[in-house]
């Protein structure tokens, strides 16, 4: 496909080499013939790969695997469409596999972390039904499955023990980042995008990212700007609240991890940090702002299936394993060992990854099959109107009942898979009795 001029996006992101001047933004929009989605996730990955290099040579940070993996999740399927910019990421040990703005790993923290809860109750403010608050919840929980509905969730700063300096740096990268995938979406033809920002800091950035858009975008596309007061903002300063009047169901989060559900055959919270559920008053949630102004999210979430978008990033993780380890900056180039370790990690996750997905695939199916039997076996029950087909019916039941705990003890099998395996591990030797061979090794070699 031949484009009409040659001038390239990733030019808003600022190189490496040069000295320390504020970043200057000058973006020329390249304008296509026709849509090219290979070429506008290619270009979006290499924008994502290039922060990850500046935030390592300018400022020493390496920036973190699951939030790299994120990055390159929201690059492979551009464009997006809506960008949510917070600010800072939850404690490290409860990051999930793709850190995501808000989304947190449920098995490793006892209850949903203060921010989350009032986030919850604030998009919720104009439903009277607590049931929505848990579903907004679980979505929100994993927000980065939202990228399958063209929305990106991140937060805008890497850490926070550093210098004022480095984080205005820091700001101006992925400030500059933004507003590359932002040009792309404009590119790609995306109409009616939104910019929320959560808390100040994010308001900040938001500006850089306005500045950081060239003319030339900011005439040809009409993007929403929203800002809303930061979640911890409200559980830090408002006191009124209810104390678990009403709670979603921590158990249902694990259930719907997309990237951890496996964990709830495997493994106990680890966390020993709790947090209690508050109900705050509606008075005090519209403090944060228009709440009204995310009736996009709220339409997104009532019209797709979390499960959908579940099945779509576990089938994006097994078409993907290990290829964008190389490029986000952790492995050492410089040593040989480094390298080895490096290499041997990457087949470590593979494994991992592939055992995580197949079994939270085959609890998913276990689960939704047992609730059929258990339909079955209820409408069995109204069925029984006369004594005489009494005992053909109780027999029913229990033949379908033996039929669902077969199906559990088949599950248990894989149940006691370790929740760590290394490139060494064979999974037809987990067990005494036979697995299928999903996975076979030979002298530490992955097949």
């Amino acid at each position: 496909m031949q484009r009409e001029t040659t001038s390239n996006i990733l030019s808003s992101i600022p190189s490496v080499e040069g000295d320390d001047n504020p970043v200057r933004i000058k973006v020329s929009m390249p304008v296509f013939k026709e849509f090219d989605a290979t070429d506008i996730v290619e270009r979006a990955q290499e924008a994502v790969k290039n922060y990850i290099k500046l935030c390592r040579v300018k400022l020493g940070i390496t920036v973190d695997r699951r939030i790299s993996d994120y990055l390159y999740l929201v690059a492979s399927n551009m464009p997006m469409k809506h960008y949510v910019i917070s600010q800072f990421y939850y404690k490290s040990e409860i990051l999930p596999r793709y850190a995501s703005a808000f989304a947190y790993d449920p098995f490793m923290s006892s209850d949903i972390p203060p921010t989350l809860q009032v986030l919850s109750q604030f998009i919720c403010l104009d439903s009277n039904n607590n049931d929505d608050v848990t579903i907004v919840c679980n979505w929100l929980s994993m927000s980065y499955v939202l990228v399958f509905s063209g929305v990106m969730f991140s937060n805008c700063t890497l850490v926070d023990e550093r210098s004022a300096a480095d984080i205005r740096k820091m700001h101006s990268y992925f400030a500059a980042l933004c507003s590359s995938f932002i040009s792309l979406s404009v590119e790609s033809g995306v109409t009616g995008k939104t910019v929320s920002m959560i808390g100040d800091i994010a308001k900040i950035v938001s500006e850089g990212i306005r500045s950081s858009l060239s003319k030339e975008t900011k005439l040809k596309t009409s993007i929403t700007w929203r800002s809303f007061k930061h979640p911890v903002w409200i559980s830090r300063s408002i006191m009124r609240y209810e104390t678990e009047y009403f709670r979603p169901n921590i158990e249902l989060l694990k259930c719907n991890s997309a990237v951890s559900g496996y964990r709830s055959h495997l493994s106990e919270n680890v966390s020993s940090k709790t947090y209690s559920w508050k109900v705050y008053a509606k008075e005090d949630l519209k403090l944060m702002g228009n709440h009204t102004s995310l009736k996009w999210l709220v339409d997104i979430i009532g019209r797709n299936d979390i499960n959908v978008h579940k099945a779509k990033l576990l089938r994006f993780m097994n078409a993907n394993q290990g290829n964008y380890r190389a490029n986000n900056g952790n492995s050492n180039n410089n040593s040989e060992s480094g390298q080895a370790s490096f290499s041997r990690n990457t087949k470590d996750n593979e494994v991992n990854d592939y055992i995580r997905s197949m079994i939270s695939s085959m609890y998913e199916s276990t689960k939704k099959t047992q609730e059929e039997v258990e339909k079955i076996s209820e409408a069995i029950t109204k069925m029984s109107v006369s004594s005489t087909i009494a005992g053909e019916v109780e027999e029913l039941e229990d033949l379908l009942r033996t039929a669902s705990t077969v199906i559990i003890k088949t599950m248990s099998l894989y149940a006691a898979i370790p929740g760590v395996l290394t490139s060494t591990s064979s999974a037809t030797s987990i067990t005494s009795k036979k697995l299928a061979p999903v996975i076979q090794t030979t002298n530490g070699a992955g097949s």
